[in-house]
């Protein structure tokens, strides 16, 4: 399959379909930060009720590190795992007691930080940052596993580094591009996660009417 067409049809599903949530409208790396650690578990409409209530207590990392424990608890209250909210204190902690409530901006340094992964830093540097680093989770393999390799199961997805080939084939895209580029990969996963959508290879072309190869 042709990847440039491919991701020419991500691109125009994506300004036709790319929801408008108010994480994606910002540079801010704390609420980036924020979205992400909210999303991890819980499906992005209830993220969107929950995201401004809580900038709205912590706008900061430094008022948020200010926080007493059961304040925190009580705004992530309806979220579900509370360890989520519990790690993101004690990280806008230790930000405040080392780097002035600052979030680093290198991938490494992200992931040096307790309480962050791979996934979460390379989104952070994504959309805060604009570094050129791909933003895979395994949905995002299981999708591109299914386009471009036929992948008929778990056993037959491509690791991390098969995918930033296909995710950005050719130049990187810049800034701007770069930014929806990547949103709409992760539309894209979100818009396929139902399994009845993505058992199949035949489902992830058909969302972009894209023929088979």
């Amino acid at each position: 399959m042709n990847s440039r067409l491919f991701h020419s049809k991500i691109l125009s599903w994506y300004k036709k379909n790319g929801r408008d949530l108010l994480w994606r409208t910002t540079k801010n790396p704390y609420r980036i930060l924020l979205s992400e650690v909210m999303a991890q578990q819980t499906q992005v409409n209830r993220v969107a009720l929950f995201y401004p209530a809580w900038l709205k207590k912590f706008p900061t990392l430094s008022r948020l590190a200010g926080a007493a424990k059961a304040d925190v608890l009580r705004q992530w209250s309806g979220l579900g795992y509370n360890n989520r909210a519990l790690r993101l204190h004690e990280l806008a902690k230790h930000l405040t007691e080392n780097s002035r409530g600052r979030l680093p901006q290198t991938i490494e340094e992200l992931q040096d930080l307790p309480g962050i992964g791979k996934y979460t830093a390379h989104a952070v540097a994504c959309f805060a940052f604009g570094a050129a680093v791909a933003v895979v989770d395994v949905n995002v393999r299981r999708i591109f596993s299914r386009v471009f390799w036929n992948a008929c199961s778990a056993a037959d997805l491509k690791p991390d580094g098969h995918l930033p080939r296909k995710l950005y084939p050719g130049k990187m895209p810049r800034n701007g591009t770069r930014h929806s580029w990547t949103l709409a990969h992760l539309s894209v996963r979100r818009e396929t996660r139902n399994a009845a959508r993505v058992r199949s290879i035949r489902c992830a072309r058909q969302l972009f009417q894209t023929p088979s190869a």
